[in-house]
C-alpha cells in the first residue's frame, strides 16, 4: 500500500547554519525528523548551481544526460546564450516517472520546471517561469484557483534595493509564508501519492546575509548594519512551514528533506575575461567595432531571432579571441574553427589550449596569502559527458572557496576596488556562495533512526526514493540506491529490480519572447547572478 513521498526542497540549505540552530531548539520540527530517521550531507552536482542540481536531483543524472547545465546556456554553434527552462529536461522527472505507474503527484516551486509538465497530478512552475505577475500550472485552469486561495502567490518577492537589507529579508519571509499557504492548500484540497515543493528564501539570504549571520567573518563593515538573525529567521520559517505540511502528511509516509547544495563565504571575484584579455587569449570589442558588427555580419549569420540573445554572451573581438567565459558558473569557451561563427582555433590545437590554460590558471596566487583561486580546470566534455555534451564548456573552473569566477567585462559593475593588478574585485552584493555539501534528511517506514549517513549524491534520490515504493529503477538512472538507509528485511522484501532506461529526449522549451527575456535579465541580475 502506498502510503505517499513528501520531499521538502531547501535551496541552499546546509548544516553550517542549521546544526546549531538545531542544537538550540530553534528547529523543533527539522530536529525531530532527523531524531527519528537517518541524516547526513547530500553531496551536490558540479557545478554546483541551483538549474543543474535540482534536475540531477529529480531525474537521477548528471547534467551531461539531461542537458540543463547552468541558469543560461550557450546556443551550440552560436556565441548567444540562451535562458535555461525544465521545458529543455532531456530525461523525465520523478513525478513523469510516478505519474506513469499511476501515482497521483502534486509538485510545487521546483526550479527547471516551466513549463509545467503534463502529469498525473498539480504542477506548479517555479523559478524558471518568465511571467510577471502570473504563474503558470498544470492543468491551466489550476492557476486560476490557487491565485483564488492564495492571491499574492508569486515566483519570486517584490524587487528591493540592495541597500534596504532589513525589507529585503522581510520580502523572503513573507515568500516563505506564501509558498506555504500555496503547498497547505494543495495539500488539503488534491489527493495525492507525491507531493514535492521548494522553498528558495534560504538560498537568497545566505548570498547576501552570510557575513551578518558569521561573527567570525572579517568582512563585516561597521558602516553596514549587521543582521545575525538574518539567516535564523530564514530557516525558523522554513521550520514552521514544515511543522504546518507536516500535519497533512501520513504518519508511515516517507518524508524526505533535501538541498541541492550547501553554502559558505565568499570574498573575492576572480574576472575571468579580463584574465585571458590580459594574456592575449581574448580581445575585448571597442564600441566603434560592435555596431557594424552586430547590424550587418551577425544579422546575416545568426538571424534577428538570435541577435536578441548575444547580450549575455562577453563584447569581445571574436576574430582574434581564442578563449572566453559565459554563464554564471565559471564556463570556458574555446573559439573553434568549423564550430562557431568566428572561429580562430583549430581543432588540432585544443588540447594544447587546454592544457596552457590548466597551468596558468593554477598557477594563479592572490592577496597577502598567496591564495589559489582556482581549485581546478576540468575538461567540459568528461565531466558533462552524456547525450548532451554538446552543450557543455570545454573547460569548467571549480573555484577554491571563498572565491567566485565571473565572465564580465568592462560593460558590467564589478571592476575592482582599487587593489590587486585589476583581475580580482570584492565588488558584488554576495558575500556568500555555493558549497559542495547539501542537506539530506529521511523519515520513513522501513528506514534506520537516529542514524548519520554519508556519502550520499544528489542523483541517489529518484532511485532511493523508487526502492521505497517497491518500483523498478530505470537502467540509464546514474545514482545508486542507499541501501545503508534501510533496515534490512526492508530491503529483502523489496529486491532491486532494473526496468528498461529511460532515453533522452530532446526538450523543447517555449521561446521567450523580448518581455519574457528582459523579466529572467532582471530577475537573475537582481539575485547576483548577471552584472
Amino acid at each position: 500500500m502506498i502510503r505517499g513521498i513528501f520531499i521538502l526542497g531547501i535551496d541552499g540549505a546546509t548544516w553550517k547554519v542549521m546544526e546549531p540552530l538545531v542544537s538550540e531548539g530553534k528547529l523543533p520540527h527539522i530536529a525531530a525528523l532527523r531524531e527519528h530517521g537517518v541524516w547526513g550531507d547530500l553531496q551536490s552536482i558540479p557545478p554546483y548551481v541551483s538549474p543543474p542540481a535540482w534536475t540531477s536531483l529529480v531525474t537521477g543524472k548528471r547534467p551531461g544526460r539531461h542537458a540543463i547545465l547552468d541558469f543560461i546556456s550557450k546556443i551550440p554553434g552560436q556565441y548567444g546564450m540562451r535562458l535555461s527552462k525544465g521545458g529543455e529536461r532531456g530525461s523525465p522527472a520523478l513525478w513523469s516517472i510516478l505519474s506513469n505507474h499511476g501515482l497521483r503527484c502534486c509538485v510545487v516551486n521546483v526550479t527547471m520546471s516551466f513549463p509545467p509538465d503534463p502529469i498525473h497530478g498539480i504542477m506548479v512552475s517555479g523559478l524558471d517561469c518568465p511571467w510577471q505577475g502570473a504563474i503558470a500550472t498544470y492543468p491551466k485552469e489550476f492557476a486560476g484557483k490557487l491565485l483564488s486561495a492564495v492571491p499574492n502567490y508569486s515566483v519570486m518577492p517584490p524587487k528591493v534595493p540592495l541597500s534596504q537589507r532589513r525589507e529585503r529579508l522581510r520580502t523572503l519571509i513573507d515568500m516563505t509564508q506564501i509558498r506555504t499557504q500555496a503547498g497547505l492548500y494543495l495539500a488539503q484540497k488534491e489527493p495525492w501519492d507525491f507531493f514535492m515543493i521548494q522553498f528558495s528564501a534560504t538560498d537568497v539570504a545566505q548570498h547576501f546575509y552570510w557575513t551578518d549571520w558569521d561573527p567570525k567573518d572579517p568582512r563585516r563593515r561597521k558602516e553596514k548594519p549587521v543582521m545575525p538573525e538574518a539567516l535564523p529567521e530564514v530557516y525558523e520559517q522554513i521550520d514552521r512551514a514544515l511543522g504546518q505540511m507536516l500535519e497533512y502528511v501520513d504518519p508511515k509516509a516517507l518524508i524526505l528533506l533535501v538541498s541541492d547544495h550547501g553554502f559558505g563565504p565568499m570574498h573575492t571575484l576572480f574576472l575571468v575575461n579580463p584574465w585571458l584579455a590580459r594574456y592575449g587569449y581574448l580581445r575585448p570589442a571597442r564600441e566603434r567595432q560592435l555596431r557594424p558588427l552586430l547590424s550587418k555580419v551577425a544579422r546575416r549569420l545568426l538571424g534577428n531571432s538570435d541577435l536578441a540573445k548575444m547580450d549575455w554572451a562577453p563584447k569581445v573581438d571574436w576574430k582574434k579571441t581564442k578563449i572566453y567565459c559565459a554563464g554564471t558558473c565559471g564556463n570556458l569557451f574555446m573559439n573553434l574553427m568549423d564550430r562557431e561563427p568566428w572561429g580562430v582555433l583549430k581543432p588540432s590545437d585544443k588540447m594544447e589550449l587546454a592544457e596552457e590554460m590548466r597551468e596558468r590558471l593554477l598557477a594563479i596566487r592572490q592577496g597577502p596569502n598567496e591564495e589559489s583561486p582556482v581549485a581546478k580546470v576540468v575538461d567540459g566534455g568528461s565531466l558533462f559527458h552524456g547525450p548532451f555534451s554538446a552543450l557543455a564548456p570545454d573547460l569548467w573552473l571549480e573555484m577554491s572557496r571563498g572565491f567566485h569566477a565571473v565572465g564580465s567585462l568592462k560593460d558590467v559593475p564589478y571592476a575592482p576596488r582599487g587593489k590587486g593588478d585589476g583581475l580580482f574585485s570584492d565588488r558584488h552584493p554576495w558575500n556568500g556562495n555555493h558549497e559542495p555539501e547539501g542537506i539530506l534528511i529521511m523519515k520513513g517506514p522501513g528506514l534506520l533512526a537516529s542514524q548519520r549517513i554519508s556519502n550520499a549524491v544528489l542523483i541517489d534520490i529518484v532511485p532511493t526514493v523508487l526502492r521505497w515504493l517497491d518500483l523498478p529503477v530505470p537502467k540509464d538512472v546514474e545514482g545508486r540506491c542507499l541501501e545503508e538507509v534501510f533496515h534490512a528485511n526492508f530491503l529483502a522484501d523489496r529486491p532491486l529490480r532494473i526496468s528498461e532506461p529511460l532515453g533522452s529526449c530532446e526538450g523543447e522549451g517555449p521561446e521567450d519572447g523580448e518581455d519574457e527575456k528582459q523579466e529572467m535579465t532582471n530577475r537573475l541580475r537582481d539575485l547576483g547572478y548577471l552584472g
